[in-house]
């Protein structure tokens, strides 16, 4: 067995690294949420395990049928320490209950602490994110500034069962801001994120060179990513190929070379209203991916698609020395309703003596020292001011109307390819 499959952790910066954390309603009318509270409800150190290891006796006890559903630390007395759940139905007495699955038969002097939010900052960083939990469990993490002790895996999840990590900042679902949202500070680590897992609300901070890994079929939304590392690769956020879903995220890095705000290992990646800037790279495509809404500013690359195909619609590019890079480009790309503004170079396609690019640019306005090179402006572009409102400000919303080329449509279907 594991924990209950609908338990919600409760993670605080007053809270414990060894309090219990996690509570699951298994007991409706009779069980108590003990976890969101600073200190843990019951702590002992005089616990004794059974041959099976699933059932807990105190002789100071303390324990209650409310109590059924709450998540408990175990430490000490060989024990196998980490996360236990008082099953439904697990309370006996005030001296004994029953627990999810062995932490090891017939053990004495066990330390517990029952209840209480955890915190993160040491060793048991990784055990909490990694084992602790069960897929489909929620980790709700409130308001503040937080330094992980140890690099930390998330759970994996499943297609039915998604494991959330959530920032909150008074009230859970409050779906916070800015700086209220909480600080993970990853230091030296790296947070990989297992798949079907959802990241919502939270900021990152760090100098690992992949800080905020995500494998494949994860969704990642509010979010922001800084990689302080002046090092070469340091990324923001690194995506493994398949359907992994960025959503009104930001990201920036001070590293050189290739270090990347937004780097996709390979295809499926979509980026949705995201916002990258001051990096070597903004959004570095490998395989085929889609940007929509997005902004770069003043990155070298504010786009680069290395072999392979990129799609961006809505997009703008502002302040860049190549607003969209084509690198050994093969597959098809489309550049549709896009402005790439103040850039050295608009759209570069370094073909490598390659025939057949795709490269499609409809309805997109241009307005930069070079728009195209090796590239044909294409059908209904504008080459000119597009009227951005105030792009020093992160204001890059049209002025009026006569510059906007979003609201001009565009059918694909019609056209060629573009032969470079």
């Amino acid at each position: 067995m594991t924990v209950h499959a609908s338990t919600i952790w409760e993670i605080r910066t007053t809270g414990l690294a060894a309090n219990g954390g996690g509570f699951a309603n298994v007991t409706p009318g009779t069980s108590v949420d003990y976890s969101q509270q600073n200190a843990a409800q019951l702590s002992l150190i005089d616990i004794a395990t059974d041959a099976a290891g699933t059932k807990l006796t105190s002789a100071t006890g303390g324990f209650t049928a409310a109590m059924e559903g709450n998540c408990l630390f175990l430490l000490g007395g060989g024990a196998t320490a980490g996360w236990y759940q008082i099953v439904t139905g697990g309370y006996i007495n005030g001296n004994n209950v029953t627990i999810d699955r062995s932490a090891g038969a017939n053990k004495v002097g066990v330390a517990g602490n029952l209840g209480g939010a955890f915190c993160f900052g040491s060793i048991y960083d990784n055990t909490f994110l990694n084992l602790g939990g069960a897929p489909g469990n929620i980790y709700y993490i409130k308001s503040g500034s937080y330094v992980l002790g140890a690099a930390s895996a998330t759970r994996m999840g499943s297609a039915t069962a998604v494991v959330r990590l959530l920032g909150y900042k008074v009230t859970r679902g409050d779906v916070p801001l800015g700086n209220d949202r909480p600080l993970l500070n990853l230091a030296a680590t790296e947070l990989s994120v297992a798949s079907y897992n959802f990241l919502g609300h939270l900021r990152f901070t760090g100098t690992n060179s992949f800080m905020v890994d995500l494998e494949s079929a994860c969704c990642v939304v509010n979010c922001k990513a800084v990689n302080t590392s002046v090092a070469s690769p340091c990324h923001a956020f690194r995506s493994s190929p398949g359907s992994v879903v960025f959503i009104g995220c930001e990201a920036t890095t001070a590293g050189g070379g290739t270090s990347a705000a937004f780097l996709a290992g390979g295809g499926g990646i979509q980026w949705i209203g995201c916002f990258a800037h001051d990096s070597a790279y903004g959004f570095y495509s490998s395989g085929n991916n889609v940007a929509v809404a997005c902004v770069v500013d003043t990155c070298p690359y504010g786009f680069y698609a290395n072999a392979s195909g990129l799609v961006t619609v809505l997009c703008t590019v502002y302040h860049c020395t190549n607003g969209i890079y084509l690198f050994d480009e093969l597959y098809f790309t489309a550049i549709v309703n896009t402005i790439i503004s103040a850039c050295d170079n608009g759209i570069v396609c370094n073909g490598g003596g390659l025939t057949g690019e795709a490269i499609y640019t409809i309805h997109s306005n241009f307005f930069n020292v070079a728009d195209f090179v090796s590239v044909l402006n294409w059908f209904g572009n504008i080459l000119g001011d597009p009227g951005l409102q105030n792009p020093g400000a992160n204001d890059f919303s049209i002025r009026d109307n006569d510059h906007n080329v979003y609201e001009q449509a565009a059918d694909v279907g019609h056209y060629t390819p573009a032969i470079v």
